[in-house]
C-alpha cells in the first residue's frame, strides 16, 4: 500500500460530487479508481472488469454524516471493504494511520511481500492489522506477481525504464502491487 494522494483539484471536488446513501455512486467510484491509478486503495490489486469495487468510507463512523467527504472515500476491493465494515472493528483499532498521511511510506514499510511498522508506531501497526494487509493469500499474490515481473525485466536486459514503458503501453493489467514494484524493482508509476 502506498500513500493515497487526494488532489485538491479532484473532479469530485470541482464537480461537487457527493456520496449518495442507497444511490448511484458509480461516477464517484470511477473517478476514485482513476485517481488511484486503477488499483484498490488497500491491496493495490489491479481493478479490471471482473473486479468488484466499492466506494469505501475509511472511517465508518463518518458515513452519512456532514463530516463524510472526499478525504474519507476510497475505491477498494469489495472483499476488503467487507472485512472491515463494522464500527466496532474501527473502534478496536484506534488510533490509526490515515491512508493520506504525508509520512505514510516512512511509517508503513514494505519488505519482501510484507508490510511492517516502526517499533512503537501503533497507528501504523493498527492500519496494517485493520486492513489485513499481510493476509497470507495477498502476500503470496504480491510475491508471485513480483517474480513474474522480475522474469520480464530480465527479458528486457534489466532495463527498468524499458519494462515500465512496456507495462504502461502494452500490458497495463500488470501494473498492480505498485509499492512492491517500486521497492523491489525501483520502478515508479
Amino acid at each position: 500500500m502506498n500513500r493515497i494522494s487526494k488532489p485538491a483539484n479532484s473532479e469530485i471536488i470541482t464537480r461537487g460530487i457527493v456520496y449518495k446513501e442507497g444511490g448511484d455512486n458509480s461516477g464517484l467510484r470511477e473517478i476514485l479508481i482513476r485517481e488511484q491509478k486503477n488499483v484498490c486503495a488497500y491491496t493495490q490489486a489491479r481493478v479490471t472488469e471482473a473486479f468488484s469495487v466499492d466506494t469505501e468510507h475509511f472511517n465508518p463512523t463518518l458515513k452519512n454524516t456532514d463530516d463524510d467527504n472526499y478525504n474519507n472515500w476510497f475505491a477498494v476491493s469489495t472483499k476488503w471493504n467487507r472485512q472491515k465494515r463494522s464500527v466496532e472493528k474501527w473502534n478496536e483499532y484506534q488510533e490509526i494511520l490515515h491512508p493520506t498521511d504525508e509520512e505514510f511510506e516512512k511509517r508503513i514499510i514494505y519488505k519482501n511481500g510484507v508490510y511492517e511498522w516502526n517499533e512503537g508506531d501503533d497507528e501504523a501497526r493498527h492500519l496494517i492489522e485493520y486492513l489485513n494487509l499481510n493476509q497470507e493469500n495477498l502476500v503470496r499474490d504480491r510475491k508471485s506477481h513480483l517474480k513474474t515481473l522480475q522474469l520480464l525485466l530480465e527479458k528486457f536486459g534489466n532495463d527498468t525504464e524499458q519494462l515500465r514503458n512496456y507495462l504502461e503501453t502494452e500490458d497495463p493489467n500488470q501494473i498492480q502491487y505498485i509499492r512492491a514494484i517500486q521497492e523491489e524493482l525501483g520502478i515508479t508509476f
